[in-house]
């Protein structure tokens, strides 16, 4: 009798073990069957935030369900517009507060967590996008002329999205009759505790200012830049030629493009408890496209360089992807769904 309760126990604890080892294999990526082609994706430390199109996906971060699926197309409340003409390629969240922020064409709404119920939204004064909190307001970018020039600019709006002051500006990469410069330079900028971070330019550097706008200080390091090959510049022409966001601009347009000899120094950045995560263009394609990161903390000290497995959908931009509570949460195709990979960092 003794041995057969042990022969059912041992098999008990074997199929457990499987139960645990393939639930761990699933929920380290699961399979979002909603999904048919996600923009981006956002993650706080309960829920998932997908947008895809003029709609957002929200799924429990625990058990990766779908809670709700928010927002449609139109000019009403809980609906959304995009144009890539005016800047809006894609629906934007951020969910630093504890509201969700949804930057579209001409608007920010606000929803709640959780059950995705709508709040209110504010009517854009101009043709500024990219909104994030920052202090009682926004930080945003906008464009201005100066002297026949067009510059990209980041700037501080109040509560109503009224503009108060410029931050920091760049030449903005198209200029008519001049052509389209392909990646001149970084073109990020993120908000945390208040503060603003923009990495806006060619060479490693991140300027870091208050919520009022005022400079506080440089996070800068000696980057060797990535070389800009052949390969690259004929991959990226035929992705402007091909990629349906921006083939009828290109067609339209028709310019000419033109490349630097390196790449930025910065791709991407992204704070996240304290951390700031650096992604650069360096990618070891031997290494299944393990993708370089550098850490340093809020303050610029430098912390630890890591490889981060992104994978990519083509040579200019990788899948979706998203960093919180020291895990990438990526969304890959497989198939006809997508699925999405948790990875510890």
């Amino acid at each position: 009798m003794t041995k057969i309760f042990k022969f059912f126990v041992y098999v008990f604890l074997f199929i457990l073990f499987m139960w645990l080892a393939q639930d761990g294999l699933a929920n380290n990526s699961p399979l979002l069957k909603e999904l048919i082609e996600p923009n981006s994706i956002t993650v706080d430390h309960q829920h998932i935030y997908i947008p895809e199109a003029t709609s957002i996906y929200i799924y429990d971060l625990k058990n990766f369900q779908m809670i709700k699926k928010i927002g449609k197309k139109g000019e009403g409340p809980q609906e959304f517009l995009l144009d890539v003409m005016r800047g809006a390629e894609e629906l934007l969240i951020d969910v630093q507060t504890p509201v969700i922020l949804v930057n579209s064409l001409g608007k920010v709404s606000f929803f709640k967590k959780g059950d995705g119920s709508y709040i209110r939204e504010i009517r854009s004064h101009s043709r500024a996008r990219e909104f994030k909190p920052l202090g009682k307001g926004y930080t945003g970018q906008g464009m201005v002329v100066e002297e026949g020039i067009q510059y990209r600019s980041v700037n501080i709006y109040d509560s109503r999205l009224n503009k108060v002051k410029g931050v920091f500006k760049v030449r903005h990469h198209f200029q008519m009759g001049e052509g389209l410069r392909v990646l001149p330079a970084a073109m990020t900028f993120v908000t945390h505790n208040n503060k603003l971070f923009i990495a806006w330019e060619e060479d490693f550097i991140i300027r870091v200012f208050d919520q009022n706008g005022n400079q506080l200080y440089n996070i800068q390091k000696e980057y060797e830049r990535v070389k800009v090959t052949d390969l690259f510049k004929k991959k990226i022409t035929e992705f402007f030629k091909t990629d349906k966001r921006y083939k009828g601009i290109f067609e339209m347009l028709n310019p000419k493009l033109l490349f630097p000899p390196d790449l930025p120094a910065i791709a991407n950045m992204v704070i996240e408890k304290g951390k700031i995560y650096v992604i650069t263009y360096r990618i070891d394609e031997d290494d299944n496209g393990a993708t370089q990161c550098l850490v340093f903390d809020v303050r610029g000290t430098f912390l630890k360089e890591m490889v981060i497995p992104l994978k990519r959908r083509d040579e200019l931009q990788p899948y979706p992807y998203a960093i919180s509570g020291g895990k990438l949460y990526q969304l890959i195709e497989d198939g006809e769904h997508w699925r999405l990979k948790v990875t510890q960092l």
